[in-house]
C-alpha cells in the first residue's frame, strides 16, 4: 500500500501541479496576446491623437505669437494655409 502511495505521490501530484501551472501560464499568454491585438487595432487612433496634438499645438504657438504682437507673421500665414487645406478635404 505505502508503494502505490509513493507513486502517486510521485507521479499524479506533479502532473496536476503541470496541468494547473500549464493552464495559468496559457491563460496568462492569451491574456498579454488580447492586449497587444487590443492596443495594434487601436493604432491609427492613437496616431491620428498624435497628429492632432501635434497641429493643436503649433496652432497654439501661432495664436500666441498673433496675441503677442508679433513682429513677423510669416509663420502664422503659413500655417493658416496649411490649416485651411487640411479642412478643405
Amino acid at each position: 500500500m505505502a508503494f502505490f502511495c509513493k507513486i502517486y505521490g510521485l507521479i499524479l501530484v506533479p502532473s496536476i501541479a503541470f496541468l494547473i501551472f500549464g493552464f495559468l501560464y496559457l491563460k496568462n499568454n492569451y491574456y498579454i496576446y488580447d492586449r497587444s491585438s487590443y492596443i495594434q487595432n487601436m493604432s491609427p487612433v492613437i496616431t491620428s491623437s498624435f497628429n492632432l496634438i501635434f497641429n493643436l499645438q503649433k496652432e497654439r504657438g501661432m495664436s500666441a505669437a498673433y496675441s503677442s504682437g508679433a513682429k513677423n507673421l510669416d509663420g502664422l500665414k503659413k500655417q493658416k494655409v496649411i490649416v485651411n487645406k487640411m479642412y478643405e478635404k
